[in-house]
C-alpha cells in the first residue's frame, strides 16, 4: 500500500464552497442590543434575523473597532450558521477584555449569506471517533479572532481543525511557459491552516498511525494510505476515484468527517487548487518570486 506523504494529507480538510446566485439578498439583522448586568463582566447580545446565515460579531467602542482577539471568547448564536428568529450571543468581556469599560460599546453583528461564507473555518473534533460523534463548524472574520490565544494554540493541531478561504480566481499552472495552460477556479474554496496532524486523525478515527510518538498530536500524520484518506475498491461501495467522482467510504477520515460535520464537500484538493495554493497569487514559477 502506497504511503501518502504529508504534502497530500495536508489538505484532506480542503472544502469545496459552492457559490450562490449573484443577485441573492443578504441577510439582514435587527433589533441589537447589548446589556451587560451589574457586577459581571458577561455581556449579552440579543438580535433578530430576517433568513439563515452565519453570524459573526465585532464590538465598537467609541466608534473604534476592539481588536479580533477581543472578542473571541463567544457562545449562543454566534460564530456559526443560525435560523433566521431572534437569536441571543454572550460575550465573556472578562476573559477578552479584563479591565476595561464596556458602557460605551457596541456590538456590530454581521449575518453573512450561507453560500457566501466568513474567511476562517474550524472543525471542532474534540467529541472524538465514537460512532454517535457530532463535529460543530464554527465560522470566524479572520484568524486574529479565533478564540484559546489563536493559532499558536496547540489545540488547532489536535482538538479543532482550522481552515482559511481562498478565493476563486485565474492563473497560469505548469512549470515551463512552454507547458503552461491557463486555469480557472470557478468556485471558492477552505483548505487546511496546517497539515492534518495525528492527534486529529485520532480524534477522527481512534488511531495513531504516525511513525512519530513523541509529542505525536501536534505531529503531521504520515503513515496513512489514499485509502485510508478516502475509501477502496474493497469497500462498499466500492471507492474508485475518479470513477466514483466525489464518493468517499462512510468509514474512511474524509468520509467521517463529512458525516459528522454536516460538510459533504470536504475533499482533497485537485491539483489545480493545490498549486493556485501554493502560488499565493504569485506569477513566477516560485512563490518566493524566483523565476527558475
Amino acid at each position: 500500500m502506497k504511503t501518502v506523504k504529508n504534502g497530500l494529507i495536508k489538505a484532506a480538510a480542503c472544502g469545496l464552497l459552492v457559490s450562490g446566485a449573484a443577485l441573492a439578498a443578504p441577510p439582514q439583522v435587527s433589533s441589537v442590543t447589548m446589556t451587560q448586568a451589574a457586577g459581571s463582566r458577561f455581556v449579552n447580545i440579543s438580535y433578530t434575523l430576517d433568513a439563515d446565515a452565519i453570524i459573526t460579531l465585532s464590538i465598537e467602542t467609541n466608534g473604534v473597532p476592539l481588536p479580533p482577539e477581543a472578542v473571541s471568547t463567544l457562545s449562543g448564536d454566534a460564530c456559526k450558521a443560525v435560523q433566521t428568529g431572534n437569536r441571543q450571543m454572550t460575550w465573556d468581556a472578562g476573559a477578552d477584555w479584563p479591565s476595561n469599560l464596556t458602557e460605551t460599546a457596541q456590538a456590530r453583528v454581521k449575518a453573512w449569506h450561507p453560500s457566501y461564507p466568513p474567511p476562517v473555518m474550524v472543525l471542532d473534533l474534540s467529541a472524538g471517533s465514537g460512532g454517535d460523534a457530532v463535529y460543530p463548524v464554527y465560522y470566524y472574520d479572520s484568524v486574529e479572532a479565533l478564540p484559546f490565544g489563536g493559532l499558536t494554540n496547540q489545540i488547532y493541531r489536535s482538538e479543532l481543525l482550522v481552515m482559511r478561504k481562498i478565493g476563486r480566481g485565474a492563473f497560469l499552472m505548469g512549470r515551463l511557459l512552454s507547458q503552461t495552460r491557463s486555469m480557472i477556479l470557478s468556485k471558492d474554496f477552505y483548505a487546511g491552516v496546517f497539515e492534518v496532524t495525528q492527534g486529529q486523525w485520532h480524534r477522527v478515527t481512534g488511531n495513531y498511525p504516525g511513525f512519530y510518538t513523541v509529542e505525536r498530536d501536534g505531529r503531521p500524520v504520515e503513515s496513512v494510505s489514499y485509502n485510508d484518506i478516502r475509501g477502496s475498491k474493497a469497500d462498499t461501495p466500492a471507492i474508485d476515484w475518479p470513477n466514483t467522482g466525489y464518493q468517499v467510504s462512510s468509514g474512511s477520515f474524509l468520509g467521517r468527517l463529512r458525516s459528522r460535520s454536516g460538510l459533504t464537500n470536504v475533499d482533497l484538493p485537485t491539483e489545480a487548487q493545490w498549486e493556485y495554493m501554493c502560488r499565493a497569487g504569485t506569477r513566477s514559477i516560485f512563490n518566493c518570486g524566483s523565476p527558475d
